[in-house]
C-alpha cells in the first residue's frame, strides 16, 4: 500500500472532507513538550492567554484618539472636521462600531502577530470606510518586481489581492519589522503547559479528585473474571468522578486499597499555574492586576501600577498605532496627525488632581485646559486666558496691574525691610 493510499484510507476512515470543510482551513498546530498541539484558536482557549489579548484589546479599541493639525506658530489643534476622526473614532464602516473594528485589528494583531484594515476609497479617491481582515486567512508575498501584497482567502470567495496603499498592517513584535510574531507563537510551550495542566485538573476531578487507586487482591488464586468484573464496574460507578467524593468504600473478597500517585498539592498544581500566568502576563506586557489577579495589590501601589500599565503596556501600542495610521492615511503626519489621549488613565485621586492642576495653572495652563482633562465643558473665552504666580492675573494686564501698586514693571522689586530696620525708620520720622 503506497503512501497516498495509506493517507486517504485513513481520512475516509474519519469521514470524507470536501474542498469547503473548516478541516482544510484550520491552523497548523505546533505539538509541544507537554503533548498539546498549540496554535493561535487553541491559545485562546487558555484563560490567561485569553484575558491578556482581551484586556489590550478592549483597552485600546475604546481609547479616545484624536486627529490634530499642526498650525505655523508651532502649537496644535483639535480637527474634528477631519474625515479621519469619524472612520477613527465613530464608524470606520457601516457594519461596525468603531470600538468593534478597532478591537479586532488589536485581538488579530496580538493573536496572529499582524492587524490589517482594508481602506475603501470613496469616488474622490479619499479613504471611505476601514474594514478589518481576519489575519489567518492573509498570506503576505512579493509580486515579480519585488512588491509586498496581501492575498485574502476566505473559505468560499474568490482569492483577493490588496496591495500595500490599500491597507494598514500594524505588525506585533517583529524581526523584519513587516510579518509580527506574538507570545503564542514565540512561547508556545507555556501555552501548551497550562493548557496540559488545565486537562489534568479537569481528568484529577473527574476521576474522583484523588491520586490513583490500586485494587490488590491477597488471595493465592487470581479473581474470577465476574468478581474483578462486578468488582470494577461497582467502584467505578459509586466512587468515580467528583460528585462520588466522599462515600462509603465497600470491597470484597478481601481486597484493600492502595494510593500511588500525586496530590494537587505534591504536584504544586497551585504554585504551577501561577507561575505560567506570570509568564504570559509577561510576554503580553499586562501586570497580573489586571487579569483581575490581586494577590500581590495593595491600597498604596495601585495608583502607581495604573501608571505603569498605560506606561509600559499602552504607550508603546499606542505609538506604533499613531505610526502606521500616520504614514498610511495622513500623508506622514506631516500636517494631520493621530494621538491617543492617555491622560485620562494616568490620572490619580481628586487631592492628587486638585494639587497638580493647582500648579499647572500658575505657570500658563488655561482654565479650560483643566476642565477639558476633567472631561467638562468649558466656560467660554474667558477659560482660555493664562495666568502667572504673580497674584493669578491675566499675562496681558500683567503691566497694569503692577503700574497701580506703584513699582515700575522694569525695576526689580525692593528688598523686604528687617522688623529692626522698620522700627529705626519710624523713630526717625518721629
Amino acid at each position: 500500500m503506497g503512501l497516498f493510499t495509506r493517507l486517504f484510507a485513513r481520512l475516509a476512515g474519519k469521514g470524507s472532507r470536501g474542498p469547503t470543510d473548516d478541516f482544510w482551513y484550520r491552523p497548523y498546530a505546533n505539538p509541544t513538550g507537554s503533548g498539546i498541539d498549540v496554535n493561535e484558536d487553541v491559545a485562546l482557549t487558555y484563560a490567561t492567554a485569553f484575558s491578556c489579548i482581551n484586556k489590550l484589546s478592549k483597552t485600546l479599541g475604546t481609547l479616545p484618539a484624536h486627529v490634530y493639525e499642526r498650525l505655523p506658530n508651532g502649537n496644535d489643534r483639535r480637527a474634528p472636521e477631519h474625515w479621519l476622526q469619524r472612520l477613527w473614532q465613530k464608524a470606520p464602516n457601516h457594519e461596525m462600531s468603531a470600538a468593534s473594528a478597532r478591537e479586532a485589528f488589536m485581538a488579530n494583531t496580538l493573536s496572529w502577530g499582524n492587524g490589517v484594515l482594508e481602506i475603501q476609497q470613496t469616488r474622490g479617491g479619499r479613504p471611505g470606510a476601514l474594514w478589518p481582515l481576519m489575519t489567518r486567512h492573509l498570506t503576505l508575498k512579493r509580486d515579480d518586481r519585488k512588491a509586498l501584497y496581501f492575498e485574502y482567502n476566505l473559505p468560499g470567495e474568490e482569492s483577493r489581492v490588496l496591495r500595500m496603499n490599500q491597507v494598514v498592517n500594524l505588525a506585533a513584535f517583529s524581526l523584519d519589522g513587516i510579518v509580527g510574531r506574538t507570545p503564542i507563537q514565540v512561547a508556545r510551550e507555556s501555552v501548551g503547559l497550562g493548557l496540559a495542566a488545565r486537562q489534568f485538573q479537569s481528568a484529577f476531578l473527574r476521576n474522583g479528585a484523588s491520586p490513583s487507586l490500586v485494587l490488590r487482591h491477597p488471595g493465592p488464586e487470581e479473581m474470577s473474571e465476574p468478581a474483578y468484573m462486578r468488582l470494577m464496574n461497582s467502584f467505578n460507578e459509586k466512587h468515580q468522578g467528583s460528585g462520588n467524593a466522599g462515600k462509603a468504600l465497600l470491597l470484597e473478597e478481601g481486597v484493600d486499597v492502595k494510593t500511588i500517585g500525586m496530590s494537587l498539592k505534591d504536584a504544586q498544581y497551585l504554585e504551577l499555574g501561577h507561575a505560567l500566568k506570570e509568564d504570559i502576563c509577561g510576554m503580553y506586557d499586562v501586570p497580573l492586576s489586571m487579569i483581575q489577579d490581586d494577590k500581590r495589590a495593595t491600597y498604596a501601589n495601585n495608583e502607581q501600577k495604573a501608571i505603569d500599565w498605560v506606561v509600559g503596556s499602552l504607550l508603546p501600542w499606542c505609538v506604533k498605532i499613531e505610526t502606521v495610521i500616520d504614514n498610511t492615511l495622513l500623508n506622514g503626519g506631516r500636517r494631520y496627525f493621530l494621538k491617543h489621549e492617555l491622560d485620562g488613565l494616568m490620572r490619580g485621586d481628586m487631592k492628587t488632581r486638585a494639587e497638580f492642576y493647582t500648579k499647572m495653572l500658575r505657570v500658563g495652563m488655561t482654565p479650560n485646559e483643566v476642565r477639558r482633562l476633567e472631561n467638562l465643558n468649558g466656560i467660554g473665552p474667558e477659560g482660555d486666558r493664562s495666568f502667572i504666580s504673580a497674584d493669578l492675573v491675566p499675562l496681558d494686564m500683567i503691566d497694569q496691574v503692577v503700574l497701580s501698586r506703584g513699582t515700575p514693571t522694569g525695576s526689580p522689586p525692593s528688598e523686604p525691610q528687617e522688623p529692626g530696620d522698620r522700627e529705626d525708620a519710624r523713630a526717625g520720622e518721629a
